[in-house]
């Protein structure tokens, strides 16, 4: 076990040094990010970005931070309110087909079925057909993360 130690040397009680070398320091002023709720000692912790993602960049134009919007606002689940469409909030337009007038009736048939020969085809609209039911959509953006801490060299 040593007995004492300076910058390069740590001196053994039976006289022998082992020559150490120097660790290199962060340092100061350099900003590092830490998976812990408080900066280490040495460190202070900076509270100017809260609720943010990290993103990325090739460092070839000057880092900075931006968006106006936080990172639980965005990446939470929603669902949108129920919504029923109605004939002013769908778009237009229209369902075509080929009719069959039934001799001597102003009944119009939508084609589809086997007809006989002769019959009088005509062209139209089908009547509106569907629910009024609402519907919602739900969108999940809860994506995972990991907490960290931007803290400063002193």
């Amino acid at each position: 076990m040593a007995t004492t130690a300076n910058a390069t040397h740590l001196i053994f009680n039976d006289s022998t040094t082992q020559t150490t070398t120097p660790v290199a320091t962060v340092p100061s002023g350099s900003i590092m990010t830490f998976k812990q709720s408080t900066a280490p000692t040495g460190w202070t912790k900076s509270t100017a970005h809260n609720n943010k993602q990290f993103r990325v960049v090739d460092g070839s134009a000057p880092v900075s931070s931006g968006g106006t919007i936080a990172f639980t606002t965005v990446y939470t689940s929603i669902t949108t309110a129920n919504t029923t469409i109605t004939t002013t909030t769908m778009p237009s337009h229209q369902h075509g087909g080929t009719f069959r007038a039934n001799q001597g009736s102003t009944t119009l048939t939508q084609t589809g079925n086997s007809w006989g020969r002769n019959q009088n085809l005509t062209s139209g609209v089908n009547s509106p057909a569907g629910g009024s039911t609402p519907h919602n959509h739900s969108i999940d953006f809860a994506v995972k993360y990991v907490d960290l801490i931007i803290a400063t060299k002193n």
